[in-house]
């Protein structure tokens, strides 16, 4: 059909973590296997919480992979390998427990 172009589809994955005062969560698994090209990934972290603290978010990469940590609400780009695995991510709150809300792009 003439003059009709795809969506292309930017919407983020969310996923919401329980972050624990003082305590990793346990890690969930956010997206199926990455694999192909090594790329960039960025991850965005904030609370949804009323009462709010300082927090962490770990992301993981694969089973023997890389780890980085986001601190407090902001966003950070993590580049990913090539290989396959899932990402996994868990969250702790340094005060009182809050939902964090985490949005991969």
């Amino acid at each position: 059909m003439a003059g009709v172009f795809p969506i292309l589809n930017s919407s983020p994955d969310i996923q919401k973590i329980w972050a624990a005062p003082m305590f990793w969560s346990p890690e969930i698994k956010v997206q199926e296997p990455e694999c192909g090209n090594p790329y960039m990934k960025t991850i965005k972290v904030a609370s949804e919480s009323r009462v709010k603290s300082p927090f962490e978010v770990k992301i993981k990469l694969g089973p023997n992979g890389d780890e980085y940590i986001i601190r407090g609400s902001d966003k950070k780009e993590i580049p990913i390998p090539a290989s396959c695995f899932h990402i996994r991510l868990s969250a702790k709150s340094f005060g009182a427990g809050q939902l964090i809300r985490c949005e991969l792009y």
